[in-house]
């Protein structure tokens, strides 16, 4: 396994927490199992890198802007 680091919504991560206290499962392995079924449902992305993914989802964000991190890291990748 490759050890990353993830960065969750407030209600997410509160969400996950309780799905792992009624499923006893840790909130790494409910991410790893989310991942995967992403994953197995995406086979057009399959192979594809990072950079070529970027910018084809629109942005869920409530304010309707992602945040100037995220925003300078999207533009960086491209």
């Amino acid at each position: 396994m490759i050890k990353t680091q993830v960065q969750l919504e407030k209600w997410q991560y509160d969400q996950l927490k309780a799905l792992g206290r009624e499923r006893d499962r840790s909130v790494a392995a409910l991410v790893r199992e989310s991942v995967t079924l992403l994953l197995s449902r995406q086979p057009e992305f399959d192979g594809m890198e990072l950079a070529d993914v970027a910018g084809k989802y629109r942005n869920a964000s409530p304010r309707g802007k992602i945040k100037r991190h995220d925003q300078d890291w999207a533009e960086a990748i491209r």
